[in-house]
Formats: structure tokens, C-alpha cells, sequence
């Protein structure tokens, strides 16, 4: 995996950047919903078995190469939407 955010660090950048432009523009202060109901919960599911196959290396090869790449992408845009939505969220108080 350090091979692929060695190679991939660029791209892992800008879908963190992008994660931060959505929540960003899409963040809303106020009431919100539970964060882990419906599509959500079965999401974040559907990631943590993908990063359970990555971890314990139960495929190889270029299937193995494209796992661990969408589980990177995924971890680089959420990270992004959560820096993106705090700041949002300090700039609406502020």
C-alpha cells in the first residue's frame, strides 16, 4: 500500500481537495440527521470488509492494486469532506 500512495500521491491529493470543495459548498449548519442510517451504514460496511480483504492480503495482483486504490481514494476524499465541513462549520459561527 505504500507503494500505491507513493505513487498515487498527487491524484490522492486532489480527491482530498475535492472532498473539501463539496462539503465545502454542500455543508449546512443546523439539525442533522444520525449520521449512520440508511446508505450510509451499509457504505461504510461495504469499506470496512473491502479494507479487511486489503489488510490481510486476500487477493493479489492487479485486482489486489485496484482494491487498495479505491479504499485509498475513498479514505483521501472523506478526509478532505471532513476538513472541508469543519471549516465550513467554523466559518458559519464565526
Amino acid at each position: 500500500m505504500t507503494y500505491d500512495i507513493s505513487f498515487l500521491l498527487i491524484w490522492l491529493f486532489l480527491a482530498a481537495v475535492l472532498g473539501a470543495v463539496f462539503a465545502w459548498r454542500t455543508y449546512e449548519p443546523g439539525p442533522q440527521t444520525p449520521v449512520f442510517e440508511g446508505w450510509v451504514r451499509r457504505a461504510a460496511i461495504a469499506w470496512l470488509v473491502a479494507l479487511a480483504i486489503v489488510v490481510l492480503h486476500l487477493l493479489s495482483g492487479r485486482l489486489a492494486f485496484w482494491l487498495e486504490t479505491a479504499v485509498l481514494f475513498c479514505v483521501a476524499y472523506v478526509v478532505g469532506a471532513l476538513i472541508g465541513g469543519a471549516a465550513r462549520g467554523l466559518r458559519a459561527e464565526a
